[in-house]
């Protein structure tokens, strides 16, 4: 091996081993725990913390990362449990890129940035986004949403809030007709919906039983696809508001 490989080798190692320092030093370090992105109050008075970040840059990889802490939800049992899901997801996140930094042997060029944003914190629910944002040869954005029923002290997903699964035909329904009525209405707006017998990508058919999902600060429910998952790249991640009529007698 030549002086030079040795040396990039060496250089790789030492930022892979920074990296893992710094999200050790994140951990406790309370410059970090003290540094809130959002607060607001309701019934509980609910704040948003950034309670670890991760952010480093060497040669074509760059990686930022936060990861927020829930404070102030009444059922503290429910508030460890999100805040878990919320750290584990970032690690996990994290770690892929780490395993796909070390597999290209630095040598790739990688971006990932990951923020959260309370789309809405009333008495009934707090519901968190995450945004990951990739980019490679292309950009890719990616959401997970996280919601809390305050009401009922449980972290939310379609078939615990829904009575049956009638929920699922009623809300593809009614995005079928809202994807529509868009296309029809601006023919810049382009789904995955009824197209030519010889597309490469089949129909928009029906969301699935744990579709992503949020409340917005209208009460309304939100349902998230991301990219490439109901229509073309372009139009990025979409998503469709639900009116309440479609939905209020499946609860």
């Amino acid at each position: 091996m030549t002086t030079y490989k040795k040396l990039k080798k060496s250089i790789f190692k030492i930022a892979i081993f920074s990296i893992c320092l710094l999200v050790s030093l994140v951990d406790t370090n309370p410059i970090f725990a003290g540094s809130s992105f959002n607060e607001t109050s309701n019934s509980d008075t609910i704040k948003v913390l950034n309670a670890k970040s991760i952010n480093f840059k060497q040669d074509n990889y760059e990686v930022n990362v936060s990861i927020p802490k829930i404070k102030g939800l009444k059922d503290k049992t429910l508030e460890n449990k999100l805040n878990n899901e919320l750290l584990q997801d970032g690690k996990k996140i994290y770690s892929e890129f780490q395993n796909k930094m070390k597999k290209e042997n630095n040598k790739g060029h990688r971006y990932l940035n990951v923020i959260h944003n309370v789309k809405n914190n009333s008495k009934d629910f707090l519901s968190i986004e995450m945004t990951k944002e990739e980019i490679e040869a292309s950009s890719s954005i990616t959401k997970k949403h996280y919601t809390v029923d305050k009401n009922r002290g449980i972290l939310l997903n379609l078939p615990i809030f829904f009575k049956d699964s009638r929920y699922i035909k009623a809300i593809s329904d009614n995005i079928k007709e809202q994807m529509r009525n868009q296309i029809k209405k601006d023919d810049t707006k382009s789904y995955f919906i009824d197209q030519d017998k010889d597309s490469p990508v089949k129909d928009f058919e029906s969301i699935n039983k744990y579709q992503d999902f949020y409340f917005n600060k209208n009460g309304n429910l939100v349902i998230s696809f991301d990219e490439y998952e109901v229509a073309p790249g372009y139009m990025g991640a979409v998503e469709f508001v639900i009116p309440n009529k479609v939905i209020k007698r499946l609860r």
